[in-house]
């Protein structure tokens, strides 16, 4: 097994595409994997948000597969539009598959605002049991080393 033990803190910025299109939530990632595709899915079938038919399909053509584990999951309660993250980004487009962040992105005033509000200390709330967490979620950032 292959495994890459994230710095000390990393987020992944999950950008939503088509119709969406907004900056709609995060989550803490606690490790990532890399296997041929039948140890993998023995680890992950599971926890993963998708059954063995939609896991061939995703991995289609490669012998070797990646997995990623999070710890938390945050969904932002007013999410940015693609319109607001290319105000704030002029230079953003939407990631085709996943990019890492420039360190002008995180500094700006609009993805700091998001991100105090990831960090804050949370009250109490309903367990999130029960909710499968979307396969279509495929376009996000990883952010590593956040101040």
């Amino acid at each position: 097994m292959i495994q890459t033990k994230p710095n000390s803190f990393q987020l992944a910025l999950v950008y939503v595409s088509s119709p969406i299109r907004s900056l709609a939530g995060a989550f803490r990632v606690s490790r990532v994997i890399e296997e041929p595709l039948k140890d993998l899915w023995k680890i992950v079938k599971k926890q993963a948000a998708l059954n063995f038919r939609e896991f061939k399909q995703h991995y289609d053509g490669v012998t070797n597969g990646i997995a990623i584990f999070f710890e938390k999951v945050w969904i932002f309660p007013e999410p940015l539009t693609l319109h607001e993250l290319r105000l704030a980004l002029t230079s953003f487009f939407p990631p085709q598959a996943y990019r890492y962040a420039k360190i002008a992105e995180l500094q700006s005033p609009a993805i700091k605002g998001l991100l105090t509000r990831v960090n804050r200390p949370k009250t109490k709330q309903k367990p999130n049991r029960g909710k499968r967490i979307s396969t279509g979620i495929r376009r996000f950032g990883i952010l590593r080393d956040l101040p």
